[in-house]
Protein backbone atom coordinates (compact mmCIF):
# COMPACT_ATOMS: atom_id res chain seq x y z
CA UNK A 1 0.00 0.00 0.00
CA UNK A 2 1.58 3.27 -0.90
CA UNK A 3 0.57 6.69 1.12
CA UNK A 4 0.29 9.65 -0.81
CA UNK A 5 -0.02 12.64 1.57
CA UNK A 6 -0.20 16.67 0.54
CA UNK A 7 -1.84 19.16 2.38
CA UNK A 8 -1.47 23.19 2.68
CA UNK A 9 -0.93 25.22 5.47
CA UNK A 10 -1.61 28.84 5.66
CA UNK A 11 -0.28 30.59 8.75
CA UNK A 12 1.91 33.79 8.88
CA UNK A 13 4.31 33.52 11.68
CA UNK A 14 7.73 35.66 12.25
CA UNK A 15 10.70 34.10 11.67
CA UNK A 16 13.72 35.62 13.15
CA UNK A 17 17.14 35.03 11.56
CA UNK A 18 19.42 32.56 13.73
CA UNK A 19 16.72 31.16 15.68
CA UNK A 20 16.74 27.47 16.20
CA UNK A 21 13.64 25.32 14.82
CA UNK A 22 12.33 22.19 15.90
CA UNK A 23 10.88 19.57 12.76
CA UNK A 24 8.20 16.98 13.27
CA UNK A 25 6.84 14.03 10.97
CA UNK A 26 3.28 15.30 10.13
CA UNK A 27 2.24 11.68 10.99
CA UNK A 28 3.63 10.25 13.63
CA UNK A 29 4.72 13.28 15.48
CA UNK A 30 8.40 11.79 15.52
CA UNK A 31 11.27 14.33 15.78
CA UNK A 32 13.44 14.69 12.41
CA UNK A 33 16.18 15.87 15.11
CA UNK A 34 19.57 14.76 14.06
CA UNK A 35 21.65 14.71 16.80
CA UNK A 36 23.88 12.12 15.96
CA UNK A 37 25.00 14.43 13.06
CA UNK A 38 24.53 18.06 14.93
CA UNK A 39 22.44 19.43 17.52
CA UNK A 40 21.64 21.88 14.58
CA UNK A 41 20.66 19.46 11.48
CA UNK A 42 17.32 17.37 11.01
CA UNK A 43 17.11 14.52 8.79
CA UNK A 44 15.16 12.75 6.22
CA UNK A 45 15.37 9.48 4.55
CA UNK A 46 14.76 9.71 0.96
CA UNK A 47 13.96 6.65 -1.15
CA UNK A 48 14.50 6.63 -4.86
CA UNK A 49 12.73 4.94 -7.47
CA UNK A 50 14.97 1.64 -7.29
CA UNK A 51 14.90 1.78 -3.69
CA UNK A 52 17.99 3.25 -2.82
CA UNK A 53 17.68 5.30 0.46
CA UNK A 54 19.83 8.46 1.30
CA UNK A 55 19.70 10.43 3.94
CA UNK A 56 19.22 14.37 3.49
CA UNK A 57 20.36 16.53 6.49
CA UNK A 58 18.93 20.08 6.75
CA UNK A 59 20.00 23.30 9.28
CA UNK A 60 16.88 23.87 11.78
CA UNK A 61 18.70 27.53 11.89
CA UNK A 62 16.94 30.33 10.23
CA UNK A 63 18.79 31.69 7.45
CA UNK A 64 21.77 28.71 7.43
CA UNK A 65 21.27 27.64 4.05
CA UNK A 66 23.07 24.12 4.17
CA UNK A 67 21.47 20.43 2.88
CA UNK A 68 23.59 17.18 2.75
CA UNK A 69 22.84 14.60 0.71
CA UNK A 70 24.08 11.64 2.82
CA UNK A 71 24.75 7.89 1.53
CA UNK A 72 26.99 4.86 2.56
CA UNK A 73 29.88 6.50 -0.15
CA UNK A 74 29.84 9.32 0.36
CA UNK A 75 28.33 13.14 1.89
CA UNK A 76 27.53 15.90 -0.51
CA UNK A 77 27.04 19.47 0.78
CA UNK A 78 24.99 22.37 -0.70
CA UNK A 79 24.63 25.70 0.01
CA UNK A 80 26.85 28.41 0.96
CA UNK A 81 27.12 27.51 4.67
CA UNK A 82 27.70 23.82 4.02
CA UNK A 83 30.99 24.02 4.72
CA UNK A 84 30.37 25.03 8.23
CA UNK A 85 29.38 21.02 9.24
CA UNK A 86 32.22 19.36 7.25
CA UNK A 87 33.97 18.04 10.17
CA UNK A 88 31.17 15.91 11.26
CA UNK A 89 31.46 14.03 8.15
CA UNK A 90 35.36 13.39 7.66
CA UNK A 91 35.21 9.80 6.07
CA UNK A 92 31.55 9.70 5.53
CA UNK A 93 28.90 8.12 7.98
CA UNK A 94 28.26 4.36 8.12
CA UNK A 95 24.47 4.13 7.62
Amino acid sequence: MKWLLSYMVRIRIKLHEGEHLDFYCPLCNKSLSSFEDHINLARVIRMNAEGKKAHIAFSKIVGEKCTYLIDKSEVKGFGPDSPGYKNYWDEGPEY
